[in-house]
């Protein structure tokens, strides 16, 4: 969100999702929180491990990333709702998973 939008609270974020509503449309928000992420990762003395590029999830991380997305979703939610904008979580994990054990240019 931070990368995209901006911070939660800022009235530049509110404004690029009111506006899309005031016309008739539905925005999704997809958020990340790798910062925040990274930041209890490192309070916790875990060392994030990437590859690539691409983040290598062992199972503290996990832990960690869960309670993290969520908190961020939850504030995201709040901002925009104290804004005056309808907004709702979807709130659950993804029972997806990274399969391509190869490296990839993608």
């Amino acid at each position: 969100m931070r990368n995209c939008l901006g911070a939660h609270n800022s009235i530049s974020s509110q404004r690029r999702l009111i506006l899309p509503l005031q016309v008739g449309l539905s925005p999704i928000v997809i958020h990340g929180a790798g910062p925040q992420l990274n930041k209890r990762l490192e309070d916790a003395g875990v060392e994030p491990n990437f590859v690539e590029g691409i983040r290598v999830t062992d199972s503290k991380t996990l832990e960690v990333a869960r309670e993290i997305f969520y908190n961020e979703n939850i504030r995201l939610v709040e901002a925009l709702e104290k804004a005056g904008t309808r907004a709702r979580p979807i709130i659950g994990t993804a029972a997806g998973r990274y399969q391509d054990k190869i490296p990839t240019a993608y």
